[in-house]
């Protein structure tokens, strides 16, 4: 599932003109002032993000053609997203090219094509899981992730690929992740249901949460 907020690109002004109220919550603005000025909106890109998005606009501006850029933005907070900007170049006076209004959609690292869910994009219930107030995640019987909702990705400030496979390990503290290693392993040799507690660290570093996982055979 991805989160998609809507915004206008004033060509002549190089800066965006509108922004939806989903537009700031994905960029970590409050929207009291309106749309942000171009220093605060180039701010979470990098300089090769950055350079990216201004050469995708240009070609859209020339080309007439439509804008499709996948970049990463790294927020004041810390917390990194992936996320994918499409956009309509749109021709005003002497059917010269002025906005390009588009869409910025949070794909939480998801790359072109893929998912990091085992089952279908279509499957009913992953729009649902994706808005549980938890932290849901589920793990092939080999211990490697292959599901973890959007709470779990903001809380530790991961994206899906670095999560997929044996990954989410390093978001367990330090001094429990062996320990947790070895007691799913242990799992799997004996085929029996299990319980173990581990602190998972916040995105900055923060206090971890306590958690408490069970698995199921």
């Amino acid at each position: 599932m991805s989160y998609t907020g809507s915004w206008v690109w004033d060509v002549h002004a190089a800066a965006p003109v509108y922004w939806s109220a989903e537009m700031y919550r994905i960029h970590g603005h409050d929207g009291v002032s309106g749309p942000p000025s171009i220093d605060a909106y180039r701010a979470p890109y990098g300089p090769e993000s950055w350079s990216g998005w201004l050469a995708a606009v240009q070609k859209s501006v020339q080309d007439r053609t439509e804008l499709d850029f996948d970049c990463r933005l790294v927020l004041s907070n810390g917390l990194v997203k992936e996320v994918r900007i499409t956009g309509r170049p749109v021709a005003g006076v002497a059917d010269k090219v002025t906005e390009i209004i588009g869409s910025t959609a949070e794909m939480n690292g998801l790359p072109r094509g893929c998912s990091i869910h085992t089952q279908t994009a279509e499957d009913p219930l992953l729009p649902v899981i994706d808005l549980i107030p938890g932290l849901v995640w589920s793990a092939r019987r080999d211990g490697s992730l292959d599901y973890c909702n959007r709470v779990w990705l903001d809380y530790t400030g991961f994206t899906a690929g670095r999560a997929v496979d044996w990954g989410w390990a390093e978001a367990i503290h330090p001094d429990d992740r062996t320990r947790v290693q070895q007691y799913w392993l242990s799992i799997l040799e004996t085929c029996k249901p299990g319980e173990i507690e581990a602190r998972l660290r916040r995105f900055e570093g923060g206090v971890p949460l306590q958690l408490r996982t069970r698995s199921r055979q």
